[in-house]
């Protein structure tokens, strides 16, 4: 089993009956950077390359 996944089980495991909602919890903010920081970078560069597509497209026509 991957580590994320194992992080996932134990994250969502452990907060099951404690009655704390999960947005007050650092393991799931943890886990939650985890996944989407990594692809944090991905929008700005498809909007450098939409834009660059647009702008080559204007001049060709």
């Amino acid at each position: 089993m991957s580590r994320l996944s194992r992080m996932w089980r134990d994250a969502w495991g452990a907060g099951i009956g404690t009655g704390q909602p999960w947005y007050r919890r650092s393991d799931l903010w943890l886990m939650a950077a985890a996944a989407i920081v990594p692809f944090g970078w991905l929008l700005p560069l498809c909007r450098l390359a939409r834009e660059r597509a647009t702008v080559r497209r204007s001049r060709r026509f």
